[in-house]
């Protein structure tokens, strides 16, 4: 039988504050603490954007809209961009 993917996805807070001692100090303008709050925010809105409140019968359709999508972009854009420059840093520190 098929094991299904679990519905939530969560970034442990232990796990993140070692990765968090590891971040350069050159790199601290991209706030990761920051970052690891949308993480947890948006993780929260995770399982309910794809699958809406399934036992009341609410799609995600009716609880997201234009505005909601727009600043997870938003949010998503930063933490791409802090990625791939901590990740850039990495391979090539300055």
């Amino acid at each position: 039988m098929d094991k299904c993917p679990p519905k939530e996805h969560k970034f442990d807070e232990k796990e993140f504050e070692e990765i968090l001692t590891k971040i350069p100090g050159t790199l601290e303008y991209f706030e990761f603490h920051k970052l690891y709050l949308y993480s947890k925010f948006w993780g929260n809105f995770y399982t309910i954007a794809k699958y809406g409140f399934e036992k009341l019968g609410i799609g995600a359709e009716k609880l997201f809209g234009k505005e909601e999508a727009d600043l997870a972009q938003n949010h998503a854009d930063k933490c791409f961009s802090a990625c791939y420059q901590l990740k850039n840093y990495l391979e090539n520190p300055w």
